[in-house]
């Protein structure tokens, strides 16, 4: 008998401690998921705070054009170089990956201190979710998720302590050189044209129209235009992502500029201006690309001209610290 009572006991014991121990877990999961959850639909929690602390390190009201997509964007776009050649300033808000919602999370919080005329989505990430849920995701994950949001949440303390190279020496690079990526790799591409002629449309990510639509409407509202772009890639676009995404700028009655269609007139040579076989840009073809691309938006948009104003200084600055020779024709 008394035996049995100790047995008792023990799984009592055992019992109550199991309980206690998941009270503990789940009360740190709380804690946590308070510290880390953020206030916005975000996926790359990591780059939208590293963006967001980089462009806090920009001078208030002092940049005319920002552009937004995945890496396409970062790789494709020299702001220095439109500095030097055009005299207006820029800034690429680009995140490998990037989803709508980071898109529409970084606008914000562009517009919090900045008052860009222009803002330029690189439209490869059209053809992605574009909010933070994942596709794949059951309902049961998502249940937890939202009871624990640091099951989502949870690398956000990389951004917290800058990790993973948020102050090295390649970030800092990127940094100074206003968002863009400077890489001169070269990987040929060898597959021939690959905009052909179809009627077909690809299939736009989820929730892409709905997310694009807040973003036109919330850069409006901020007094400045949204402009979709695509840059040449044809391991990345199609004729039938033209198609879709031309479909899309007209029901949403926005400006769409492929160029795609303009990589002989940009002067792409698929030879040396690529790093990756096609997918992305190096320097060599970002600086073409650039070259091209700052004149359409001098003259569509008429941007102006600050070279003479001493409240952009640090732009000088910056193009003299980059040690790189922007002139055309004169690159190195």
């Amino acid at each position: 008998m008394q035996d049995i009572r100790k047995g008792k006991n023990m799984t009592k014991k055992k019992i109550l401690g199991s309980i206690g121990f998941l009270l503990i877990l789940a009360a740190l999961l709380l804690g946590s998921s308070f510290l880390l959850k953020s206030d916005k639909d975000i996926d790359n929690v990591v780059a939208f705070e590293r963006k967001q602390n980089d462009l806090n390190k920009e001078k208030e009201n002092s940049i005319d054009v920002v552009f937004l997509g995945d890496s396409e964007s970062y790789s494709a776009f020299i702001p220095l170089k439109m500095w030097n050649d055009e005299g207006f300033t820029s800034y690429i808000c680009g995140t490998s990956l990037q989803r709508l919602c980071d898109s529409y999370a970084l606008i914000q919080e562009v517009y919090s201190r900045q008052k860009p005329g222009v803002v330029v989505i690189e439209t490869n990430c059209l053809f992605r979710t574009a909010s933070s849920q994942k596709e794949e995701s059951s309902n049961v994950d998502r249940l937890y998720a939202k009871i624990f949001p640091i099951l989502k949440y949870h690398t956000r303390w990389k951004a917290y302590l800058d990790v993973e190279g948020g102050t090295g020496k390649d970030h800092d690079k990127e940094r100074k050189m206003k968002g863009f990526k400077y890489r001169t790799g070269i990987e040929p591409y060898m597959k021939g044209p690959w905009m052909h002629n179809t009627s077909e449309s690809e299939k736009l990510g989820n929730q892409v129209e709905e997310y694009l639509c807040k973003i036109k409407d919330y850069v409006t509202s901020k007094g400045g235009e949204l402009l979709l772009v695509s840059v040449p890639s044809p391991t990345n676009w199609s004729t039938q992502k033209h198609n879709a995404t031309s479909e899309l700028a007209d029901r949403l009655g926005l400006d769409f500029i492929d160029m795609n269609h303009d990589a002989d007139e940009i002067g792409i040579d698929w030879n040396i201006d690529t790093k990756d076989g096609g997918n992305h840009l190096n320097f060599e073809g970002a600086f073409k690309l650039t070259e091209y691309f700052e004149k359409i938006l001098v003259s569509k948009y008429n941007l102006p001209n600050h070279k003479n104003d001493s409240y952009y200084s640090d732009w000088n600055e910056a193009l003299k610290n980059s040690k790189i020779n922007y002139d055309k024709n004169k690159k190195g």
